[in-house]
């Protein structure tokens, strides 16, 4: 946030799929997710877009994501569904 305060941070927005940006963050927390034996539970449809800066929702993704599996017992499970609202 200091970064973005400071006006040294870029943001570049564009759509993307939400699903694929919570597929990458999976992927690099795959050995949290299997050490504690978690099953990750989606509901999310690749055809989902969202518009935002890819590289900062992931950071933000990966830290919701590391949280749940942090404090889910061994064994648990997480769900992610979405739900897409238009506010114009």
């Amino acid at each position: 946030w200091v970064r973005k305060d400071s006006g040294k941070l870029n943001f570049s927005q564009e759509w993307v799929s939400i699903k694929q940006i919570i597929d990458d963050v999976i992927e690099l927390l795959r050995f949290q997710i299997s050490e504690k034996n978690i099953q990750i539970i989606q509901k999310i449809p690749f055809a989902l877009e969202v518009f935002c800066d890819q590289r900062n929702t992931s950071t933000i993704l990966r830290n919701i994501l590391s949280n749940a599996i942090k404090y889910s017992m061994d064994g648990g499970q997480v769900f992610l569904d979405s739900e897409e609202k238009w506010n114009m």
